[in-house]
């Protein structure tokens, strides 16, 4: 069978969209969201929807960017929209990790494709990460946790029942985003070590930092394909 005959059967499999009712608008926005999915693969389903202003949430509660976002400082975060700030660094990440293989982004190889769109992510969740790392308590790179506590129940004057608890003791411990960031880390190490030893074809290079088990730091070479 022929490409293009093989190509429209499998298009038609799951129905049609000309029943939807969108005006022209609508439809156009339909089709770049669609187009972002088949060319970004699964990272470009990890942009995040920007939570708004967050007016009165607790700092704890707020989107990882929102101590540094213009966008919220200028009152103008777009609420359950894509989040301005993720989309470019989703796009531009997956331009240059396509290049760092060597091919056109639109036109990626599906193992090519699969292994851009997980770094991407990776790359993503690191933004998170660090701008996280960046404010308040955080910024030491550790957080509290209650180690032993005290529940106990008030009642009011209607009957009414309040759950508190009362910390005990605590500890100061690794902050969780710490942790992640290095297992993020250890992960894109690991996926461009796999797509070296497939692909092969060794043309130049990047020095990673490497902690080693006695908590010096070394740098391990990593050769790029092209």
């Amino acid at each position: 069978m022929h490409w293009y005959s093989l190509k429209n059967e499998i298009n038609s499999l799951l129905g049609s969209q000309a029943e939807l009712g969108l005006t022209l608008e609508e439809s156009k926005e339909l089709a770049n969201f669609q187009r972002s999915l088949v060319i970004l693969g699964p990272a470009a389903g990890a942009v995040m929807l920007c939570p708004g202003n967050q007016v009165g949430v607790p700092t704890e509660q707020r989107c990882p960017y929102a101590a540094k976002c213009p966008l919220l400082r200028a009152g103008k975060a777009p609420a359950d929209k894509l989040s301005p700030i993720e989309r470019a660094i989703t796009e531009e990440r997956f331009s240059a990790w396509s290049r760092t293989v060597g091919q056109d982004p639109e036109y990626l190889t599906e193992d090519a494709r699969a292994t851009v769109s997980t770094l991407t992510y990776i790359d993503l969740q690191e933004q998170r990460c660090t701008h996280i790392l960046s404010t308040g308590e955080a910024a030491r790179l550790t957080q509290t946790n209650v180690t032993e506590a005290i529940n106990f129940t008030t009642v009011d004057d209607e009957g009414g029942q309040t759950q508190t608890v009362l910390p005990l003791t605590w500890e100061r411990v690794l902050h969780i985003n710490a942790e992640l960031l290095a297992q993020l880390q250890e992960r894109r190490r690991m996926i461009l070590k796999d797509w070296i030893r497939l692909r092969g074809n060794v043309t130049d290079a990047i020095n990673f930092p490497v902690q080693n088990d006695d908590g010096k730091m070394s740098h391990e070479v990593l050769p790029l394909v092209r």
